[in-house]
């Protein structure tokens, strides 16, 4: 028996049981079996495979993780409210859950009116399966990998957005994934989140996944460590000339082993620009995977990403450009502290249909200690005569003249470091078109150069 049949992490009663008990459809139950049958199949991550050589997967113990499931009906509506309201000027609305149960939700009448859904997964697939089957299903796919497939089996949490054709929305619509500072070493969280933009409509969403329980003291890299874990699935369809601007932060404790895999997938002249922040996780493992599927289809791909103590960062792009006359633009930029260490892989990828692409591909590694590690590795894949693809990819020290210099201007060391970081994310920060985002995120940035609480703290009422 290969060592991946042997986990005990989750079995097909299991799965026949979560269905039950939450009066899942049959079309649900029957996902559900099939995505376990290939998590079952699937092989374990680790450090031996390449997605997985940069991460401290080997810390993992699957056999350990228990799900958390919500029974629908009984979840707690008053656990924790967010104040994200004060960081925006005004919201389509908001679902907010902490550990997958459902806090608070909300969405502007108005919008109602006009044919947006927005809601749990858990009210979205009662009452909008047509809509949601064909979305659920894309998270069979095997080659997403274990982990994935596992979410895929056991989601409970997560959001549903769906934006008629034609409808245009300018104030953000807002996902918070809590995870509760009263959680434990082993607990799982699987939030499954879908954002469709029909034709012709604009959109801008805010998804945040922050909080977990304090960490505690790092344990050597080889051994198990007390995790909570999270596998996130993300897919933000943008259809024929629709327009999506989506954010999404991590503000976890160190103590969260966080997995995701997000899936934009771009249609004829349609557009897509994703943001990722990444400030804090014990370990965070992100595949970005954007699908320019149609002619004219156009992706702006960007990260920045700020770590210290021990975390360790892993980002995967992949731009597959499958259409004729389609761009992308991939922009990450990372800071790290102490002995933090991350890994970037690009990948752009040319099929022989994809003629006249335009791609290129960048990453930018600011290193504020001598113990701090950053490794990029762009790729390209091309199949296909004229195209425009390229990438650059570059990593250094802080300049210490810069920090001399503004010291002597009267900063502290620490308010030195805060400034040069701002201005090494700022042109990433300055692109974004939610407003309020770019001076929350700053907040938050200068909260961890000064070695705040704040990474452990959560966007309710406990940062106010």
């Amino acid at each position: 028996m290969s060592e991946s049949r042997t986990l005990s992490t989750i079995t097909r009663a299991d799965v026949d049981s979560l269905t039950k008990k939450r009066g899942e459809p049959q079309w649900l139950e029957k996902l559900r079996l099939t995505a376990f049958e290939k998590y079952f199949e699937a092989d374990n991550p680790s450090t031996r495979l390449d997605d997985w050589r940069k991460t401290l997967v080997e810390t993992v113990d699957l056999t350990k993780l228990s799900p958390i499931v919500q029974v629908v009906g009984l979840a707690n509506k008053a656990t924790s409210k967010t104040n994200l309201e004060k960081q925006f000027t005004k919201l389509s609305g908001i679902v907010s859950q902490t550990s997958g149960d459902c806090c608070e939700q909300q969405l502007d009448p108005e919008l109602a009116a006009k044919g947006v859904i927005f809601t749990t997964i858990e009210e979205a697939v009662v009452k909008h399966g047509d809509l949601l089957k064909d979305h659920l299903e894309r998270g069979l796919n095997a080659e997403f990998g274990k982990l994935s497939l596992m979410a895929s089996a056991f989601f409970t949490a997560g959001a549903f957005l769906y934006v008629p054709k034609h409808v245009e929305i300018d104030a953000p619509f807002v996902i918070v994934n809590s995870i509760s500072e009263a959680s434990v070493a082993g607990e799982a969280i699987f939030p499954r989140i879908i954002v469709v933009a029909d034709e012709g409509s604009t959109v801008k969403v805010v998804n945040v996944f922050e909080g977990g329980a304090p960490a505690k003291e790092n344990l050597p890299k080889s051994k198990k460590r007390d995790w909570i874990f999270t596998s996130a699935i993300v897919d933000v369809v943008a259809k024929a000339n629709a327009h999506v601007h989506y954010l999404e932060v991590y503000d976890l404790s160190r103590q969260v082993f966080s997995v995701s895999r997000n899936n934009n997938i771009v249609g004829r002249d349609a557009e897509i620009y994703s943001m990722t922040a990444a400030l804090g996780g014990g370990q965070l493992k992100s595949d970005i995977i954007t699908t320019l599927a149609e002619r004219g289809a156009n992706a702006d791909i960007r990260g920045i990403a700020l770590a210290d103590g021990e975390e360790h960062f892993y980002y995967n792009t992949v731009q597959n450009h499958n259409a004729p006359d389609t761009r992308s633009n991939i922009n990450f930029r990372v800071a790290l502290k102490d002995n933090s260490v991350s890994s970037y892989q690009g990948n752009i990828k040319v099929s022989v249909d994809a003629s006249k692409t335009d791609a290129y591909q960048s990453n930018k590694n600011l290193l504020l200690s001598e113990t701090a590690k950053a490794e990029s590795i762009p790729r390209l894949e091309i199949l296909t005569d004229e195209v425009k693809c390229s990438h650059g990819a570059t990593v250094g020290p802080v300049d210490k003249n810069q920090v001399f210099y503004l010291m002597s201007r009267g900063l502290t060391s620490k308010e030195a470091e805060e400034f040069i970081v701002t201005g090494f994310f700022n042109t990433l920060l300055n692109s974004l078109k939610i407003e309020g985002a770019a001076d929350w995120l700053e907040d938050l940035i200068g909260e961890k150069i000064h070695a705040t609480t704040a990474i452990n703290k959560t966007l309710s009422g406990a940062r106010a």
